[in-house]
C-alpha cells in the first residue's frame, strides 16, 4: 500500500499542478498511472533509507511523517520529471 495518494501531492503543491505536470496525454486531468509512479518512486526512496533502522514497508498504518515525505518526494519527481521532459523536447 503506498504512503501517499494523488490528494497528499495536491496539498503540497496543488491540484493544478499535479495535473499540469502529470497530464500526458493533454486532457487536463492529472494521469493516474504518472501519479502513482511518482508515489512509487517516494516510497522505495524512503524504504531504502529506513530499511537499515525499521521494519519496511510501514503498516499496517503509515506514519504521518512518511506520508508527508512521501508525498513530497512524489511532488519533486514530477517537477523533475516534467523538466527532464522540457528539456529533451528542446534540443
Amino acid at each position: 500500500m503506498p504512503y501517499s495518494v494523488q490528494i497528499d501531492i495536491e496539498r503540497v503543491i496543488g491540484a493544478d499542478k499535479v495535473a499540469m505536470l502529470s497530464d500526458d496525454d493533454n486532457d487536463g486531468v492529472a494521469d493516474a498511472s504518472v501519479v502513482a509512479e511518482a508515489i512509487d518512486w517516494g516510497d522505495r526512496l524512503i524504504n531504502s533509507y529506513a530499511s537499515g533502522k525499521y521494519a519496511v514497508p510501514f503498516a499496517p498504518s503509515t506514519p504521518a511523517e512518511i506520508a508527508d515525505r512521501s508525498a513530497e518526494l512524489a511532488a519533486y519527481w514530477l517537477y523533475r520529471r516534467r523538466q527532464n521532459r522540457d528539456e529533451t523536447v528542446q534540443k
